[in-house]
């Protein structure tokens, strides 16, 4: 409670300067690097909003259907000795498999999802 109000993980304490959530803690890191010379967040505006946008996809698309599966199959076991839903099952695995698929023509044609280099 003391690094993240809600209890939970992640939590950076960067010398006294207490950052929480991953997508934070991630954009942070980037710009203290950025400061430091190392540009792993661009500053090409264009190329910049690239990177926002597979953000925004990994946010609304991927982990809404990943942390789906994950529930389904793996939480209600473990935690509330519950069956999976195959219905449930069933959407969220198609849904992960519509995203691994953009995934896959995005980086038929560059190295990385974001462009040319690593960002």
């Amino acid at each position: 409670m003391k690094l993240q109000p809600f209890g939970q993980i992640p939590a950076l304490d960067d010398d006294g300067f207490i950052i929480y959530e991953s997508r934070a803690i991630c954009q942070y890191l980037c710009d203290k690097a950025g400061a430091a010379g190392n540009k792993i967040f661009p500053t090409d505006l264009k190329k910049r909003a690239i990177v926002q946008q597979m953000i925004s996809v990994e946010v609304s698309h991927y982990n809404p259907a990943v942390s789906g599966l994950t529930t389904e199959t793996v939480f209600k076991k473990l935690f509330y000795n519950a069956e999976p839903d195959p219905a449930k099952v069933k959407e969220h695995r198609e849904n992960v498999e519509k995203c691994l698929d953009v995934y896959d023509k995005i980086l038929a044609n560059q190295p990385y999802l974001c462009g040319q280099e690593f960002t």
